[in-house]
């Protein structure tokens, strides 16, 4: 906690000293500088720290206090029912001399997370599908720390970047089974550029990222203990160390690179790779002097991505985009055996039985228009993604192809020379053109069984998402710009089930 102090005091330190000098004429100009659809639009660009120099003429920073509800009438049971989340988020990137730029981030996270079933870990999208879980529906408490700074610097044609980050994530139940998680992700990235004329330059990247976590689990009534499963995708679970082990300990080390040749305000082509190992141990005992115990599984991660985007400029005032981007990830788990003598375990063989791929392709155009007092953007798109998972041998296997569109709309309008508000408007509708289900259930305990039924009638189902967000701001002569930010989601389901989402911000821009 000491720490996430020091970094947001640093982070703030930094951005109140740019207050002066940067004054605009309106807060409607200021508005403008926190405008970065743009800069979302590209963002894969951004993943390199070398081209952060880009990210704005601006020293622009900002500091909110957010709250956060979703209530879910359909959802998958590993995440729960219900996120109530307090959020403290404080950002800054900053314009130095000397064709310097610096920029950091610092967030803290307070959740609240209900009738989550089938998972006693965190960060599932990170370890899964190698979770431990049990049939009890229970709520998850969760700390969660964030910190991420960077420089950059421009020597004649070169720009030279890194980048640091670090995510601390502590999570616990109150009732039985309690599980505590602890883990930690901290990443480094190291990143070059070159003009190789005034307008067109070629970068590259290197990421490094190590990923901890450690989950134990005790219960209060030893007498009446829920069956605790080592769980290894679509149902299947490890039948010697389910039901025996309490601790799990992943560890993951990755690798990623990146590629990419831009013609400033005009032209992107970014291609990224990268490459992940995890580990996961499993162990009887739940103290730190009996070791993180035997491994059970292995996950390996690749993925690739690709991004094209074309800008043009149809006056002085409004540009128009078009960007293709494309992903695939590809995660393939391995289980391993042991003899069932417990006084000697002794690896017996291995096998590469989960499988899972999600390739997405995504087309989208960008159109900006600034009026005299007044900005409007407008984003359609359309996204194709096809999901399969399957486990051999007992040769469960789910399909899912999706077709997705919508639209991402935002209109900034000044009220006076001290006020302005925007509207953001986001339309998403799916589409499932493809959907299947082969489980086999002679395998498969009723519970199980269910909980398969439940995530697979989710997935399945099309939907209509609408979000709303209203942002009014104020700009005193005698003080900092202050904002206040409501916004409202309603996601309807194929199936007469409706989610609904509000969050609420109140801050000030530097």
């Amino acid at each position: 906690m000491k720490t996430y102090v020091f970094a947001l005091s640093v982070i703030v330190a930094l951005s109140i000293q740019d207050v002066v000098g940067q004054e605009a004429s309106s807060m409607f100009d200021l508005m403008k500088r926190y405008d970065q659809n743009e800069q979302n639009y590209k963002q894969l660009y951004y993943y390199n720290p070398s081209n952060m120099g880009d990210y704005s003429s601006f020293t622009i920073s900002d500091f909110s206090l957010n709250y956060d509800k979703e209530k879910r009438d359909t959802y998958l049971l590993q995440k729960g029912s219900e996120l109530e989340e307090l959020r403290l988020n404080v950002n800054s990137y900053k314009k130095l001399k000397n064709n310097r730029t610096i920029w950091g981030s610092a967030s803290y996270k307070n959740q609240l997370n209900k009738d989550i079933v089938w998972n006693n870990n965190i960060d599932l999208d990170k370890i899964g599908p190698f979770i431990m879980g049990d049939s009890v529906a229970n709520n998850l408490k969760a700390e969660i720390y964030e910190f991420k700074g960077g420089y950059v610097k421009e020597i004649d044609r070169w720009s030279i970047g890194v980048e640091l980050g670090y995510i601390a994530n502590m999570a616990y139940k109150k009732r039985d089974p309690r599980p505590k998680a602890i883990s930690s992700d901290m990443n480094f990235k190291l990143g070059a550029g070159y003009k190789i004329t005034p307008s067109w330059k070629v970068d590259a990247f290197g990421k490094m990222h190590k990923y901890t976590q450690n989950t134990s689990i005790i219960f209060a009534n030893q007498t009446q203990k829920a069956g605790l499963y080592q769980l290894q995708g679509l149902g299947t679970w490890n039948n010697y160390f389910s039901g025996k082990t309490f601790k799990s300990v992943y560890e993951t080390l990755g690798l990623q690179f990146g590629l990419g040749i831009t013609k400033k305000d005009d032209f992107y082509l970014v291609f990224t790779t990268s490459n992940d190992k995890m580990n996961k141990n499993a162990s009887a005992s739940i103290t730190s002097n009996e070791g993180d115990g035997n491994k059970i599984n292995e996950l390996k991660s690749k993925s690739y991505e690709w991004m094209t985007a074309k800008f043009f400029n149809l006056n002085t005032s409004s540009k128009i985009a078009v960007k293709y981007q494309m992903q695939y990830i590809k995660k393939e788990g391995t289980n391993i055996y042991y003899t069932n003598n417990e006084d000697f375990l002794k690896e017996l063989m291995r096998k590469k039985l989960y499988s899972y791929t999600d390739s997405n392709h995504r087309v989208e155009v960008l159109y900006k228009n600034e009026f005299e007092k007044s900005q409007l953007t407008l984003s359609p798109y359309w996204m194709y993604q096809s999901i399969k998972e399957s486990v051999k041998e007992v040769n469960n296997k789910q399909n899912f192809t999706y077709n997705y569109f919508g639209i991402n709309a935002s209109w900034l309008q000044e009220l006076n020379s001290q006020n302005s508000i925007e509207v953001s408007y986001h339309l998403r509708f799916r589409n499932t053109t493809d959907s299947s289900n082969q489980i086999n259930k002679s395998q498969l305990k009723e519970s199980i069984m269910s909980w398969i039924d439940s995530d697979y009638n989710y997935l399945k189902q099309n939907y209509i998402q609408n979000n709303i967000t209203l942002k009014y701001s104020y700009k005193h002569s005698d003080f900092v710009p202050i904002f206040i930010a409501l916004s409202f989601n309603q996601t309807n389901f194929s199936g007469d089930k409706t989610n609904h989402f509000m969050g609420a911000s109140l801050g000030v821009n530097f």
